[in-house]
């Protein structure tokens, strides 16, 4: 599962699953913008995780 799934799917996984997933994407040196072309592409992760990148921003 990716990243963007787990935004997408965050309602069944649980919205803390899908915020350590990127927490730890992040600290291994994942780059924001390259995940949000990829939520582009998925309406429904694309609000919620760039609220998130926001935040933790």
């Amino acid at each position: 599962m990716s990243i963007v799934d787990a935004f997408r799917l965050r309602h069944a996984i649980g919205e803390d699953v899908a915020f350590e997933a990127l927490r730890r994407w992040l600290r291994g040196g994942g780059r924001p913008a390259e995940l949000l072309r990829a939520a582009n592409q998925l309406s429904r992760a694309q609000p919620a995780l760039l609220h998130t990148l926001q935040v933790l921003g």
